[in-house]
């Protein structure tokens, strides 16, 4: 009977939130920062459960709660689709880094399709215009985007991809908590943070960078590892060393977080892949 009487109001605090987050650069208002109205709804929907007031058969309840796959992605999803929509009005109110996004990213994605791998036509720095990117960073990994290139030349490809890779980030995150033990409720809300935090903020208003994609190898990477699946750890590590070259101070955190928590359950082939 209480969850039924909270499901009103919760779902009129969604409604209000979608609402203004969605009409406001809609009208033309103002590009809403998050923060300031999701905290509020948070705070709503704290005094709406009053969690202070839950007897033992709810705590256990809760702590038993296991989502299926289905649940996960659908969650996903919808966390996607509003990272989307922050960045795309973001985007197109111009209130993103347009020397990283266009300079280095979007252009030099265009210029190779003509032939001209990852060209800098004008830069910020003289020192970096009219040459490869790959003079600068080793950003390998931006090579095959160019295919999404040659099916649309779009910016909108590299925004989506910022996005999705936060989002698989999110939910290898999620994987990672329940594996430790954390429970699905620890593990969605460690999964949420991941994706609503500042620092992915801050990566966002990039529109996209080649380094964004680290929000999802390394999770992906831990998450492999704390399974003991040796073929997607190695995929998720060389993908890894195709964002950049400093990789590697990524990959030496990870494999010293993975041996601490399971060096003394690994096989012998597994150890040769760590090592």
């Amino acid at each position: 009977m209480a969850a039924t009487r909270a499901a009103t109001p919760l779902i009129a605090v969604g409604i209000g939130v979608a609402a203004i987050l969605i009409a406001a650069p809609v009208t033309g208002w103002a590009v809403v920062r998050p923060p300031a109205v999701i905290l509020p709804a948070l705070l709503i929907v704290v005094v709406i459960l009053r969690p202070w007031r839950w007897d033992d058969r709810q705590l256990r309840a809760i702590d038993a709660w296991a989502p299926s796959g289905r649940v996960v992605w659908s969650a996903a999803l919808v966390v996607g689709l509003a990272l989307f929509w922050f960045v795309l009005t973001r985007f197109r109110s111009g209130e993103i880094n347009g020397v990283d996004f266009t300079v280095y990213f979007d252009r030099p994605l265009f210029q190779t399709l003509q032939g001209r791998l990852l060209f800098v036509e004008s830069a910020d720095d003289v020192l970096r215009a009219q040459r490869t990117l790959l003079i600068i960073h080793a950003y390998l990994a931006l090579v095959p985007l160019a295919v999404l290139y040659g099916i649309h030349a779009t910016p909108l490809w590299l925004l989506a991809l910022s996005v999705a890779a936060v989002v698989a980030g999110s939910v290898h995150v999620f994987r990672i908590l329940q594996r430790l033990g954390a429970g699905s409720l620890l593990a969605g809300a460690s999964a949420l943070v991941f994706a609503l935090n500042d620092n992915t903020a801050r990566t966002l208003n990039y529109g996209f960078h080649a380094e964004v994609l680290y929000a999802w190898f390394i999770p992906w990477l831990l998450d492999a590892g704390l399974a003991g699946r040796r073929m997607p750890s190695l995929a998720a590590a060389a993908a890894c060393v195709l964002v950049k070259e400093d990789a590697c101070m990524l990959l030496l955190a990870s494999a010293v977080a993975l041996g601490l928590h399971r060096y003394h359950q690994m096989t012998w082939p597994d150890r040769l892949i760590f090592l």
